[in-house]
């Protein structure tokens, strides 16, 4: 049997352990680049996260849909929960 391929690179921190403090964060008012790096992701990073969403990447798309209630002051919990689900412990 074939050993299966490395895909090689860096793992993501795109995992909901990283997400979910920053929509939290950001729902309460705190801005994107200062809750992205207390979570230990660069605000570049968060931001071509949310580009990459928006691009049509469908790994990114629940934290697009996360982000724009939080950013309104909705309330933000059935994204939250689909991104849980979804991801199941990682995107």
């Amino acid at each position: 049997m074939a050993k299966p391929r490395n895909k090689g690179g860096r793992p993501s921190k795109f995992t909901p352990h990283t997400v979910l403090p920053i929509v939290a964060d950001i729902a309460s008012g705190s801005p994107r680049g200062k809750t992205a790096r207390s979570a230990g992701v660069g605000a570049s990073i968060f931001y071509r996260w949310l580009q990459r969403a928006r691009a049509g990447d469908l790994r990114f798309a629940p934290l697009d849909r996360a982000v724009q209630p939080a950013k309104d002051g909705a309330a933000c919990t059935s994204v939250l929960t689909h991104i849980v689900v979804l991801g199941k412990g990682r995107f």
